[in-house]
């Protein structure tokens, strides 16, 4: 059994959200405040148990601050699909829910104006926002199966589901300082052995024995009575100081969890590091988690385990260890994770991999495996074998610029800001990629299909260009000499153009009919189009930085129009990385270039809406 899909209805950041879930492990990725944390809120809202009820009750900022009320009070619904329930306790506990569906079963949370609500909502559309809705005649209820009835629900079932959430904001220093009745129900849900609890209990009652014998505790002692007598009068009790109560039981609560290296003395978490308590805290939960998911008949359960950016404190190569241990581990119940690093999304499986994301106003989610099918698994493949944390940025932008390699990289940023950003005012906001929510990703080389198969038919409806180049294919001459045919690069002018290469045609084609995708390429490569747009630019440039040989630069210094372009091409080409970084420097400086078209062409598509 897992949760295959949660749905919600005018909570929060969520005007209507649907989500699918992997069956075991999820990681939930996404940009800033797309409502991850917001999504695990909606489902605790189900399977809640400390202060359940009080949590369930909510007020009017819980509610979606886009709705229009028009003629009904709004409501906030929350469904949850429990999918593959096969075993016998999994029956048990899920019997009443069930629907239609072979395996399958509901449970559904509704906050919403009890049936004698006496406030008559407005007659005409009005933002949620502008009203004062009757919070205090609101109730809320949790039903199982397809539709609601007059059955009582029995809220004893939902306590067989364990939530345990680690949240974004946590403190583990002071969670683990606190852990006591975290540890007391791991310890406790083992099997114990009598003899040594009475061999526990003798030495905890000699170890108070000794305790008493010492002076200064006798005479604290003796003072806290004094004063505790005068001020209770006859009604006044006595105080001991002693380790722990001579019960077993409260020995156990009174544990602590300490910490220290392996070959070493251990010390309080309160002097250790966030990182590494953060892990501790977690491995907390987990020891507990994996022990209850043992539980057979009456006392099983199924755990659920929420993770808020496990990458909190932690360096990237700890990142990584972790998502590979949850990654590997096998689960029984489920683990949700919801994170902004790279780091783990790019150490992930993709089939693991859920990407919450924008679509104009609305909040979609996407499993990043359910793109691919056996005819595109090689694109999987090879996206799970090169995505690494630069090009895991695809998954946390609302568009994507993919470009060829380190060139493209280090400047189209640089020449966005200054086409964006021509003529603006001291007091507007500088435009960048990073403003318009646009990852720019090298795929290093022209491997662009696996990428662009992501915001495909079957996949995100996200903005994604493309600038690849040309390559037109080498001409045929013939040798004067030998008689030989020889193929020779071309340089194509504006006036004289070449075909672009079969690969890049190819590419166009194929995606030509995604309103999403938007390809452009040039006459020859990025490194020559700009050349032929900055003549005396790229002259100062190879001068300046010495770039090519000597006699290569006294040969290109007396050169003009398509000559100078082929050679400054042959020079820049050898250094394309280097002459790209000197470019940008001088971008940095002030300098200005003109940019080419089939950039701009670009970066006006990433800028509108």
């Amino acid at each position: 059994m897992y949760i295959s899909n949660l749905s919600i209805k005018n909570y929060k950041s969520f005007s209507d959200f649907t989500i699918e879930f992997n069956k075991g492990l999820s990681v939930i990725v996404g940009e800033n405040n797309i409502g991850k944390s917001n999504m695990l809120d909606a489902l605790s809202l189900i399977f809640i148990s400390n202060n359940g009820w009080r949590r369930r009750q909510l007020t009017q900022d819980d509610f979606n601050n886009e709705l229009v009320v028009h003629g009904v009070w709004p409501s906030i619904k929350v469904e949850v699909t429990l999918s593959e329930i096969t075993t016998e306790d999994e029956m048990a506990l899920a019997n009443k829910w069930l629907t239609k569906e072979p395996g399958q079963a509901k449970l559904t949370y509704f906050f919403r104006p009890r049936g004698n609500c006496k406030k008559t909502p407005p007659i005409n559309p009005t933002l949620l926002k502008d009203l004062k809705i009757p919070i205090d005649q609101y109730e809320w209820i949790i039903f199982g199966g397809e539709m609601e009835t007059n059955d009582i629900f029995d809220h004893q079932m939902l306590q067989r589901f364990t939530f345990e959430n680690v949240d974004a904001l946590r403190d583990a220093t002071s969670d683990l300082s606190r852990s006591s009745s975290k540890l007391h129900r791991i310890i406790s849900s083992y099997d114990q052995d009598e003899i040594n609890k009475d061999e526990v209990i003798l030495k905890v009652q000699e170890l108070n024995k000794q305790i008493k014998l010492s002076s200064e505790i006798d005479k604290a002692q003796t003072a806290i009575n004094d004063y505790l007598k005068q001020i209770t009068g006859h009604l006044h009790q006595r105080t001991e100081i002693q380790m722990a109560e001579s019960s077993y039981e409260q020995l156990l609560k009174n544990l602590k969890v300490l910490i220290g290296p392996n070959n070493g003395n251990v010390h309080s978490v309160e002097t250790n590091g966030l990182g590494y308590n953060n892990l501790l805290f977690i491995s907390l939960l987990m020891a507990q988690y994996f022990n209850k998911k043992d539980k057979k008949g009456v006392d099983y359960t199924f755990p659920i385990l929420t993770v808020e950016e496990p990458e909190a404190h932690l360096h990237t190569h700890l990142q990584r260890y972790l998502s590979n241990y949850f990654f590997n581990e096998s689960l029984a119940g489920q683990i949700l994770v919801t994170s902004h690093s790279t780091h783990i999304s790019s150490s992930i499986n993709l089939n693991s991999l859920i990407l919450m994301y924008r679509e104009g106003k609305k909040i979609r989610s996407k499993q990043i495996g359910s793109i691919f099918d056996k005819k595109t698994e090689q694109y999987k493949r090879h996206l799970e074998r090169w995505l690494d944390a630069t090009k895991s940025n695809i998954f946390f932008g609302r568009k994507t610029l993919l470009v060829e390699g380190i060139a493209e990289r280090l400047l189209i940023p640089k020449m966005a800001e200054n086409y964006w950003n021509k003529g603006r005012k001291k007091n507007e906001p500088v435009k960048t990629l990073e403003g318009y929510g646009a990852s720019i990703i090298s795929v290093d080389g022209v491997a662009f299909r696996p990428f662009l198969h992501l915001f495909g038919q079957t996949g995100l409806n996200q903005k994604c260009a493309v600038l690849t180049d040309s390559d037109p294919e080498k001409r045929e001459i013939i040798d004067p000499v030998s008689n030989e045919t020889l193929k020779v690069d071309v340089f194509p002018t504006k006036q004289n153009p070449a075909n672009p290469c079969s690969r890049t045609t190819n590419l166009i084609n194929d995606f030509k009919g995604l309103p999403n995708v938007f390809i452009q390429t040039n006459l020859k490569t990025f490194e020559y189009d700009l050349i032929l747009e900055n003549h005396d630019f790229f002259k100062k440039l190879i001068a300046k930085y010495e770039l090519g040989t000597k006699d290569e630069r006294k040969k290109i210094a007396t050169l003009t129009g398509h000559e100078f372009e082929k050679e400054a091409f042959l020079i820049v080409a050898e250094t394309k990385g280097e002459a790209a970084q000197y470019v940008l420097d001088e971008l940095v400086l002030g300098e200005e270039i003109k940019i080419p078209k089939y950039i701009t062409n670009i970066l006006d598509f990433l800028s509108e809406d």
